[in-house]
């Protein structure tokens, strides 16, 4: 019953995916020919080659191609591009600008890349592209089996989250010729989640040098940042290295000039500390060596908030509650920005409560009989979809939460600025817009001294370097970053944790710190002025690269 469940719940998402534009369902924004042309160049080097662009959409790189191998001398250029696309319909405008341009009909593959193995001209000098950005959670159940396949002929391993272009690249590589280039754009998850790894080692081992080039400026009107793939040299000996630079426009992409270069070991891609400087990682690592320096992981256990799969049912304000025999409510946050300071009170609760906002979670229990109007709402919740999602549709029935975990603190989730921990003291629940921290049995630093250390500079830095964002400049803290979070053990009494806090209400998120940072960094580990105002600096710096969202093209 469970596969079947599985499966009609993959139906169902895959029916909602095909009512999404376009755009959005494949993963597609078109790269400007600003940025196509001195990538091609780049992929050619100067010899009229055969290029493939995987997903040519807009047809940028393959009108960018036409165009470099006529400079280059190549007759009938058309003959030397390929491009492939599973999107007939939208690409056809361009396709059949590309058909009046030479291009054979046979050259333009109406296929999913992921299930090709053979193409026209074979391998190429030039596979160059943008890869749809799809994320994990509307891959088609079709797509996800080609996905698998390929995986399985490519020898690699993925987490089943990453998004559509993780899949592409590898893909891409092994249509290189030997000796050839790739050139692809790609979002700014190769810089910051976990499975981007194993991609980054597949081409690093296959090509003599790897060049990550991050656009510090978004190049598509989309909520996501821009990072340039430069592979060069297939089949050549690897130097297992990584060359990584950011630049602000264009002109910089291909030559940054007197920009840093920076060199990272392979196994290592920790492209945050490269844009820093080395006495910041010397001090940071100092700090970590520090035996009353110990991690949030190690005191406590961090866990999503509650998975709802439909707050919009679920969620709450006072004034919307059925009230019914087998139907409870739990006071709940279901907003990381609702958590401003130390503490979470009934207070906090109260005040939310008079304003009108959702803080209470439905808990209707799969026994009872839903009466009007409730039923009415279910049924209305049916039609929109609910029952059908991810989360919902493992539910029986789906409207009936069990998970009613209750966390000793919360921390933030996501959000504009790092924050700290807030103590339970109202006893509330949370939704996944939060993490649920819960101190462990064996637990020996003092809950007030992990408290006042997460408002720390400290612990903010380390949650700019470890945490990711993936376009807005929202900084993400997923478990595993959120485990690895600083804290100091040194004993300290309630009076702190009283104090950061009425300091964070009344005077704003810098009073606290500089409170933090003064009892914790200066007086506990005795750091200097100059060495507090290092981390400072740092921290800003992290935070404003990954602000900038200003278009760089368009």
């Amino acid at each position: 019953m469970a596969a079947g469940r599985d499966a009609a719940t993959a139906a169902a998402r895959d029916e909602r995916r095909t009512q999404l534009p376009s755009r959005k369902r494949l993963g597609a924004w078109y790269t400007p020919d600003e940025i196509a042309l001195p990538l091609v160049r780049w992929a050619l080097a100067g010899r009229a080659g055969a290029v493939l662009d995987p997903s040519f959409g807009g047809c940028s790189f393959l009108r960018a191609a036409l165009v470099e191998l006529a400079r280059l001398g190549a007759t009938e250029p058309g003959r030397r591009v390929v491009g492939v696309d599973v999107d007939r319909k939208d690409t056809a405008a361009d396709a059949a600008a590309l058909l009046a341009a030479g291009v054979p009909a046979p050259h333009l593959v109406y296929e999913d890349f992921l299930a090709v193995r053979r193409l026209p001209l074979g391998r190429f000098r030039a596979v160059v592209g943008n890869p749809p950005y799809v994320r994990h959670h509307w891959h088609e159940l079709t797509w996800q089996r080609a996905a698998q396949a390929c995986l399985d002929d490519l020898g690699l391993r993925l987490d089943k989250r990453a998004s559509a272009w993780a899949y592409f690249v590898p893909q891409a590589a092994m249509f290189v010729a030997p000796g050839g280039r790739l050139a692809l754009v790609l979002p700014g998850a190769v810089l910051n989640a976990a499975y981007a790894t194993s991609v980054l080692d597949f081409v690093a081992e296959r090509f003599r040098r790897l060049t990550l080039v991050r656009l510090t400026r978004r190049l598509f009107e989309a909520d996501e940042e821009s990072v340039v793939m430069l592979a060069d040299g297939r089949g050549e000996p690897s130097e297992r290295t990584v060359a990584y630079h950011e630049v602000d426009n264009v002109d910089d992409l291909l030559d940054p000039g007197d920009r840093k270069v920076t060199v990272l070991r392979a196994a290592g891609y920790r492209f945050k500390q490269a844009a820093l400087p080395e006495a910041t990682a010397e001090l940071f690592d100092r700090i970590l060596a520090d035996s009353r320096v110990t991690t949030l992981g190690a005191v406590a256990r961090v866990r999503l908030g509650i998975v709802t799969g439909a707050n919009e049912f679920f969620v709450r304000p006072v004034d919307r509650l059925p009230r019914q025999a087998g139907v409870r409510t739990r006071t709940v946050i279901p907003r990381s920005r609702w958590l401003q300071a130390a503490r979470w009170t009934e207070s906090d609760l109260r005040r939310l409560e008079r304003q009108g906002e959702p803080t209470r979670l439905l808990y209707v229990s799969s026994a009872a009989t839903p009466r009007e109007p409730l039923r009415q709402e279910i049924d209305a919740a049916v039609a929109k979809g609910f029952a059908s999602r991810s989360h919902t549709g493992r539910r029986d029935p789906w409207y009936a939460l069990t998970d009613r975990a209750t966390p000793d603190a919360f921390l933030p989730y996501m959000g504009a600025h790092p924050r700290g921990l807030a103590l339970n003291q109202a006893r509330s629940l949370c939704t996944n817009a939060v993490h649920r921290v819960n101190w462990r049995d064996s637990m020996e630093a003092p809950v007030h001294s992990v408290v006042l250390a997460s408002w720390s500079t400290l612990f903010s830095f380390a949650a700019e370097l470890f945490g990711r964002h993936y376009g807005g400049g929202i900084l993400k803290l997923e478990l595993a970053d959120a485990q690895r979070l600083p804290i100091l053990t040194q004993s300290l009494d309630e009076a702190t944790v009283l104090s950061v806090d009425r300091l964070l209400r009344e005077h704003g998120l810098e009073a606290g710190r500089r409170y933090a940072d003064q009892l914790l960094l200066k007086e506990v580990l005795e750091l200097s002025d100059g060495e507090v105002d290092l981390l400072r600096a740092s921290s800003r710096q992290l935070r404003e690269r990954r602000a900038r969202s200003k278009l760089l093209c368009g």
